[in-house]
């Protein structure tokens, strides 16, 4: 029975935590990603956040995702393709709803077969579906510790920010981990990093910097550095501006979000 209810743990924190934009500061997260082990960046982004939505660049994707609370949808658009799409809040939740039903059954596959090897391989997923951890906050670093025997995060915070702030950055995070999950069934699941989330808004702190550790023969270890401008720049704006009337243009192809994944993924813009 655990197990059923897992597949819909991550439903659940969206529906709870996905509601209704607010409307505070106006700021800027740049994102720096690298893989610890080999010290290679493996990812680079601007997320502005400008009423109630967030508009996130990815350094070489050539795509703008925004992020739209208020709509109950992200639109995302390739200006070297022009085309743009939209898909719902809603669309993502079912995807990942029939995600998980495949995952458990995987996972009793697994187990059917009774190895050493299938059943580690089946505890693993169910922690990803259901995860546990053991929390620790240490007060004088801002650092929020979640470890367990598969995965850990240790997450350097920045306290006493306006709650509608942490609120609204945390929504934006638990929705955009849901859609890179649908982009990339590979990695590891919503799950587990709502669940830090949760954390994260029940103390009301932002993450500055997260170190993501798994512990086994790969040893997975990437950490995100986030650096918050608290005021949009005259570029922010500019950018802001440009991407609203590209969206407006006549001529722009909008399509499904099937249709664009098969327009963009393959090769990717430069």
């Amino acid at each position: 029975m655990a197990l059923k209810i897992a597949c819909l743990v991550c439903i659940n924190l969206l529906l709870i935590f996905g509601d209704s934009s607010v409307r505070g500061q106006d700021f800027t997260v740049i994102t720096e990603t690298e893989h610890v082990n080999s010290g290679k960046i493996v990812g680079r982004s601007r997320t502005i956040f400008h009423a109630g939505e967030a508009y996130d660049q990815v350094t070489g994707l050539g795509e703008i995702t925004i992020y739209q609370p208020g709509r109950q949808q992200f639109t995302i658009f390739s200006a070297a393709r022009n085309l743009a799409t939209t898909i719902s809040f809603n669309d993502i939740v079912a995807n990942q709803r029939e995600f998980d039903r495949q995952i458990l059954s995987h996972v009793e596959q697994l187990e059917r077969r009774g190895s050493r090897e299938t059943l580690q391989k089946a505890a693993e997923l169910k922690f990803q579906l259901l995860p546990e951890f053991q929390e620790n906050f240490d007060a004088k670093k801002n650092e929020l510790s979640m470890t367990s025997e598969y995965y850990s995060y240790v997450v350097k915070t920045e306290p006493n920010l306006q709650p509608q702030i942490v609120r609204s950055y945390l929504r934006y995070a638990d929705w955009t981990k849901q859609y890179n999950a649908l982009l990339d069934p590979a990695s590891i699941f919503p799950a587990p990093r709502l669940l830090v989330n949760q954390v994260l808004r029940k103390r009301g702190a932002m993450p500055l910097t997260v170190s993501l550790k798994h512990p086994g023969k790969n040893s997975l270890h990437l950490q995100s550095r986030h650096q918050i401008r608290w005021k949009l720049t005259d570029q922010d704006r500019a950018a802001i501006v440009f991407w609203q009337r590209f969206l407006a243009k006549p001529d722009l192809k909008w399509v499904t979000f099937q249709e664009f994944q098969a327009a963009v993924r393959p090769a990717g813009d430069e």
